[in-house]
């Protein structure tokens, strides 16, 4: 069962509209928040420009309480289990309403969660949907002065998932017109950058090879009947709002391109916990869970990785790097100093300040003259330092990204199954 929960926030109160195949009629709900005051809120949690930050440093247990009120009436209406199916309205389209707490848990937690810019919209999505028999096309690029290691390595593992059904384009290769070429493809996944033009909200876009800008005003005039897009990059699911509540951005142009589904983020995201996610994700709906389902296991998998989870991906990641033929290409090494930054990270996450000092300081040492440019990791470098002077508990099945900042920036739009 799927359960249609749309909201309609006014000026004084906010509106929830539950819809149920086996009832008559909705059930309408008055939630107790005034628009200014979600307004508000909502900027507050997410930053000036949707970059998501201030979520970053909120508090992982108090963050959603403003908002909770929003959801708090799907308990005893919908059974855990049962997809919800939320149609947003104003603010409430910026906001994860999938990482809001039930009174028994989170509702990702508890429900597949997907979501639609209306529900019209949905139809449409559903209708377009293509459940087997096509191709697989797979780009990840980014320009050279802003590297994404994670990327490239989330792209080849998603092809290396899907087989022989993959077309694989990295670097150079992953252009715009590779969107289009040869068959119609069933899966379409980009790992890129992602830029949002609040001014100009259709020339939104994602940064693919050769530090081309694909917009949203192009996608528009694209044919791609894909099942599933997947944008794995910064914003690519933030979107403007016009008069009528009218989303204007890459959501919207690739629905209308063709797509029955995408998943789309939030907020600008972590690139190494994103790549965990992704291959979560797709080895759940490899699996045969459907997207939403998929979605769902994938983000409660990343609530629950250890640090000893992601020390063993990045040295895995690095010993293949090494291993590599343009091992000795100035490329391999940025992306092998870059795995070596995270496994610090999470070396420092974990208590080891002593093994995450030494791994920083090798680090700034290598970069020689370039080491002035790289702030973060002398940032980085003084925390482990600091952290080392005190006592030392090392606990490597800490979790690393139960915080929603990781974990919940990705949500389903069209059809779940």
């Amino acid at each position: 069962m799927t359960v249609l929960a749309e909201y309609f926030v006014t000026a004084d109160r906010t509106w929830l509209f539950l819809v149920r195949g086996d009832r008559d009629r909705p059930e309408v709900i008055e939630v107790p928040l005034r628009r200014a005051a979600l307004r508000d809120l909502v900027g507050e949690l997410l930053g000036a420009e949707g970059e998501g930050e201030p979520l970053r440093r909120a508090d992982p247990a108090a963050w959603s309480e403003p908002f909770d009120a929003l959801v708090a009436p799907l308990a005893g209406r919908v059974p855990d289990g049962e997809t919800v199916w939320f149609v947003p309205h104003d603010v409430l389209h910026y906001l994860p309403l999938h990482a809001l707490k039930l009174p028994t848990g989170l509702v990702a937690e508890r429900h597949p969660v997907c979501y639609s810019p209306s529900a019209g919209a949905m139809r449409y999505c559903r209708r377009k949907r293509q459940p087997a028999g096509r191709a697989v096309r797979i780009l990840a690029g980014a320009p050279p002065d802003r590297p994404l290691v994670h990327a490239y390595e989330q792209a080849s593992a998603v092809a290396r998932l899907f087989g022989e059904h993959s077309n694989l384009y990295l670097g150079d290769d992953a252009t715009a017109e590779r969107l289009t070429a040869g068959e119609p493809a069933r899966v379409l996944h980009l790992a890129c950058h992602g830029l949002f033009n609040a001014a100009e909200p259709m020339r939104s876009g994602l940064m693919l090879a050769q530090d081309a800008l694909l917009t949203s005003e192009q996608v528009l005039r694209l044919s791609l009947p894909a099942d599933l897009v997947t944008l794995s990059a910064c914003q690519s699911g933030v979107n403007a709002r016009r008069p009528g509540d009218e989303l204007i951005g890459l959501t919207r142009s690739f629905i209308y391109a063709g797509a029955a589904s995408l998943l789309v983020s939030l907020w600008s995201v972590d690139e190494l916990s994103t790549s965990l996610l992704m291959r979560a994700f797709y080895q759940a709906l490899m699996d045969g869970a459907g997207k939403a389902d998929a979605l769902r296991t994938a983000q409660l998998a990343l609530r629950a990785t250890t640090a000893a989870d992601v020390i063993a991906y990045c040295t895995a990641a690095i010993a293949e790097l090494e291993a590599a033929p343009d091992a000795g290409s100035a490329q391999n090494a940025t992306a092998r100093a870059l795995l070596a930054a995270d496994l610090a990270g999470a070396r420092l996450r974990a208590g080891d300040a002593a093994g995450a000092l030494a791994a920083y300081t090798d680090l700034l040492a290598s970069a020689g003259p370039e080491a002035p440019r790289y702030g973060g990791l002398r940032r980085a470098a003084a925390r482990a330092r600091a952290a080392s002077k005190g006592p030392a508990t090392v606990d490597h099945e800490r979790t690393m990204y139960d915080h929603p900042y990781y974990w919940a920036p990705f949500a389903l739009v069209g059809d779940w199954r």
